[in-house]
């Protein structure tokens, strides 16, 4: 009986992996919940989650370097330097734990740049003497890798901190694997069998210039939904109600909110960039979204592992994520010395820049304008998921190199993947106001229901769009 129960658990998860992959749009909540439900092998977490990007032949083929060769090399040396300056903020906790804040900080290179530039947990450690921080980071890793690992398990269950800060996601779709996720020519619908335009069929049956023109309607109608959602998105203030990403051929926007969102002027939203968020998403093929689900389900996949351990414990843990920001493609290696040299040897423009011409993408504007629609819907994602836990909260990073430089926001970056460190002193500075505060937001954090006007009930809306609570974003300015 025991074995017959095994079979059936791999043979559902096995089914829904597949589907979750292979009919993103239609994965629904349920079949998260549903695959949450069951404890994972490890292997077949990491064959589905590289599946995407081994042209569908299964080959579990992990390319994050962050262990390996001068990167790791590096990134071990940084690490050792970190554990020594939290150690010594641990031995003067024990003096004042009252004084002291320990954070757990997990991710990928903008947490840990090992070489010149100062990443944010520099930051935090440096100029907030109060932060105990232990470091998990290490510049190239994968949101698989520290899924699975599961390091970070160990040490939220051995030094108990208060706030746990996670980054991943980005170099998991950089380099070859960006290729994956968009195609050469523009078009609309992520699942389309028809690429690009009529081009594709030379000679089509009646039957086929059907199927064109239905598809070509369903094209325009799809777009015109996507971009009421980036309105949207783009103008929700603070405690309204966020509509989740979904298939909006059968999930439209509610008429009221569409009609408020078509009398907008161009200088009521930020128009440059829904212009180039509608751009990119051309170039976006079927793979981002099964990638973007995969990334949901990795991160409420964390939140379960942390759960399980202990769940009074859990309730008392803030959650910070974020999204990076608005990457730039480019070849450039800079101007001063050591810039120069490093971008040198870590041949800059490899991550993007070169793979999105590869595919066939040249024009400056449309590499910008695809890594904006990633970095946008990623972030989003990262927006919906704060909805649903009480202890996760989304330090929104996007637009501060614009911020910094309004007239050549390009002058903000080190290289194409990361911010200079003066800006990067920026984005911890929110960091570290949260972490101050993670006593104040988990307590003022209560659900929906609660936080409305009597007078004013809530809305009937489908499942698919209610949100616990709601959305928790700290805007980096």
């Amino acid at each position: 009986m025991s074995q017959q129960h095994y079979e059936n658990q791999a043979e559902i998860t096995g089914r829904l992996c597949d589907k979750m992959i292979g009919s993103p749009l239609d994965f629904t909540d349920l079949d998260m919940d549903t695959l949450l439900h069951y404890d994972l092998d490890k292997d077949q977490l990491r064959y589905y989650t590289h599946k995407l990007f081994n042209k569908g032949d299964g080959t579990i083929n992990n390319k994050s370097k962050s262990d390996r060769g001068l990167m790791g090399f590096f990134n071990r040396r940084d690490m050792k330097r970190r554990d020594k300056k939290y150690f010594c903020r641990v031995r003067k906790l024990e003096k004042a734990p009252d004084q002291y804040i320990k954070v757990l900080a997990e991710g990928d290179s903008w947490y840990e740049f090992p070489i010149h530039v100062k990443d944010i947990v520099h930051h935090l450690i440096k100029k907030n003497k109060k932060f105990a921080v232990k470091s998990l980071g290490a510049g190239g890793d994968w949101m698989a890798n520290m899924l699975f690992e599961r390091e970070y398990l160990f040490y939220i269950t051995t030094i108990r901190p208060s706030v746990f800060m996670v980054s991943g996601g980005g170099n998991d779709i950089t380099g070859e694997q960006l290729g994956a996720l968009v195609d050469q020519h523009a078009r609309i619908l992520p699942f389309s069998k028809y690429k690009t335009n009529t081009q594709n069929l030379d000679q089509p049956t009646d039957d086929e210039h059907i199927d064109l023109v239905k598809h070509r309607k369903n094209e325009e109608n799809y777009l015109t939904e996507f971009g009421f959602w980036v309105k949207h998105r783009l103008t929700a203030k603070e405690g309204e109600h966020l509509y989740a990403h979904t298939n909006f051929l059968t999930n439209p926007l509610p008429a009221e909110l569409k009609e408020k969102l078509s009398a907008l002027k161009d200088n009521e939203y930020d128009k440059a960039l829904y212009d180039k968020v509608m751009r990119g998403r051309k170039f976006v093929n079927f793979n981002y979204f099964s990638f973007l689900k995969l990334l949901e389900f990795q991160y409420m996949y964390m939140h379960k592992t942390i759960e399980a351990e202990d769940p009074a414990y859990y309730d008392s843990l803030l959650i910070l994520t974020q999204g990076y920001d608005y990457s730039i493609p480019s070849y450039k290696r800079g101007r001063l010395f050591w810039p120069k040299i490093l971008n040198t040897f870590l041949k800059n423009g490899r991550w993007l820049k070169a793979p999105l011409t590869v595919k066939g993408i040249t024009e400056q504007y449309d590499q910008e304008a695809v890594m904006v629609a990633l970095t946008f819907g990623y972030n989003e994602l990262l927006v919906d998921l704060s909805t649903r836990y009480k202890n996760m909260c989304h330090v929104d990073a996007r637009g501060i190199a614009q911020s910094v430089n309004p007239k050549n926001p390009s002058r903000s970056w080190f290289d194409e993947l990361h911010l200079k460190s003066c800006v990067y002193a920026k984005v911890s500075e929110q960091f570290a106001a949260c972490i101050n505060e993670h006593k104040v937001i988990l307590d003022n954090r209560q659900p929906v229901s609660t936080q409305r006007n009597p007078s004013k009930p809530i809305p009937k809306l489908p499942e698919y769009y209610q949100n616990k609570y709601a959305a928790k974003v700290f805007k980096v300015k």
